[in-house]
């Protein structure tokens, strides 16, 4: 099948997760809020965002029936929709994770800390929380169709299952590299009464892999979980990856800026498609099976929307995607000052004097602040800054690094990334500083913190680590 792209914009952080109901597409972001938009349509509604979060949003997943939507958000809470409840899952660790049983009536969290807690839907009560992975954070979760097992996954890579019935957990881990995601395919087992049925179950991990597991659900653990065949092409970690509405294909997404869709059974590359300009978070497909989305740290979400398949449809869609910068319109100029570099206020001054890709590539400082009234020195520099990654130039190393990986306070890459009360994250050591100095002020908005408390930015350090690691190999 072919797909066919259409962009979502809005956040203004990188978007972390995105999960479809038959009704809604829901994501979330860095930026402390979730977006809503209609699953058929793609507009957003009324009522979004949603800004109910005093931090960043990691994930979000819709129940089977799509009637319930859980988020799980850095303050280690997990927020339950329509709206049901707010699970406090830790105090000082992140909710990496959630995951709804296929019966929705429980609900797991994973946080940074490794543990593993089990809520009742009901009774909104925490039905027990273990150490699961008492090493590594919990980055993946996932029930077995029948809700008998539970498979969860750590950064550590190790795969762990847990039997809901005897409420025993299996200390036996899989061996790989980095869980990422785990998910079960919709169609390959038999019926959930036969006492023989087998699982396909599919992890990725920062091996740069999707691996194909089967899952016998007669075997006795941990020889239940037997790899079937692993999946290669990436160029970097492999963040997410979701099956298609008939299990026939599955989708996964990368560190290497790409989608991937696989044939599940035999695992061949089908295609591979570019629509984001940096790290792509996470893929979901919608519930009637006609569209893929991504998301990325590129604060993009796009919906990919699946028909038939034609060359020229290929190459219109590889081209849509890299165009290159020079070619941009004036009113594309617009976009990437909006959407890519928040500087929406100078739009019009750039409109007004016609600058468009070719333009941009000859402007300078003097000429940002002389002819087109850009007074902030920072304003400048960061405009200059991109225009030379746009250009691919050599420029210094935190200048090469995403503003992300930068600390607000020092401007230097992060090495104890940690996220303050008002949604930002500094430099553990920055930060701190500025405390001591007695300041109650956030440095980035000038309002009063609420509190004092830093959480561990553990997303944010894993992509400084594999940015750094690209960059010294």
């Amino acid at each position: 099948s072919m797909l066919s792209i259409c962009r979502l914009g809005g956040h203004t952080k990188e978007v972390n997760s995105c999960t479809f109901s038959t009704q809604y597409f829901v994501t979330c972001s860095g930026d402390k809020t979730l977006r809503v938009y209609s699953a058929t349509t793609f507009t957003e509604l009324p009522y979004s965002p949603i800004k109910i979060f005093k931090y960043g949003v990691n994930f979000v997943k819709f129940d089977k029936s799509g009637s319930l939507l859980a988020s799980a958000c850095s303050d280690g809470k997990a927020h339950l929709f329509q709206v049901v409840a707010v699970f406090r899952h830790s105090d000082v660790n992140t909710a990496q994770v959630c995951a709804f049983s296929s019966q929705s009536n429980l609900l797991v969290t994973g946080s940074a800390d490794g543990s593993i807690a089990l809520w009742d839907i009901n009774s909104k009560k925490q039905v027990r929380i273990k150490a699961g992975h008492p090493e590594g954070n919990v980055y993946a979760a996932a029930f077995t169709p029948c809700d008998h097992f539970l498979l969860t996954g750590s950064a550590l890579g190790d795969i762990r299952m847990w039997n809901m019935q005897q409420k025993q957990a299996h200390d036996e881990g899989i061996s790989s590299c980095g869980v990422t995601c785990i998910v079960f395919s919709p169609t390959f087992h038999q019926s959930l009464d036969n006492p023989d049925r087998s699982y396909l179950v599919a992890s990725s991990g920062q091996d740069n892999n999707v691996k194909m597991w089967i899952f016998n659900y007669a075997c006795k653990l941990p020889r239940s979980l037997q790899l079937f065949q692993t999946l290669s092409g990436h160029g970097g970690p492999v963040n997410s990856c979701d099956f298609s509405l008939d299990g026939s294909n599955i989708a996964s997404v990368s560190f290497d800026k790409t989608v991937r869709i696989w044939a599940s059974i035999s695992g061949e590359t089908e295609m591979v498609l570019d629509g984001h300009s940096t790290i792509v978070t996470s893929v979901s497909y919608s519930r009637d099976g006609k569209y893929l989305a991504t998301t990325g740290y590129d604060k993009v979400t796009t919906v990919w929307k699946i028909q038939g398949e034609t060359t020229s449809n290929r190459k219109n869609i590889e081209t849509a995607a890299n165009i290159s910068f020079q070619n941009w319109s004036c009113d594309e100029v617009g976009e990437w000052l909006t959407n890519e570099m928040k500087l929406e206020q100078y739009v019009e001054a750039f409109k007004n004097n016609d600058i468009d890709g070719a333009e941009l590539e000859s402007l300078t400082s003097e000429i940002l602040q002389k002819e087109l009234g850009i007074t902030p020195l920072g304003h400048r520099n960061k405009i200059i800054r991109a225009i030379k990654a746009l250009q691919g130039e050599n420029i210094s190393f935190s200048e090469t690094a995403p503003d992300e990986y930068l600390c607000p306070i020092s401007r230097e890459i992060m090495t104890d990334p940690v996220l303050a009360a008002d949604g930002f994250t500094y430099e553990r050591a920055s930060i701190e500083k500025w405390f001591a100095k007695g300041s109650k002020l956030s440095p980035m908005t000038n309002k009063a913190l609420v509190n004092r408390n830093l959480f561990p930015n553990q997303t944010v350090k894993s992509l400084i680590a594999q940015f750094i690691e690209s960059k010294t190999t």
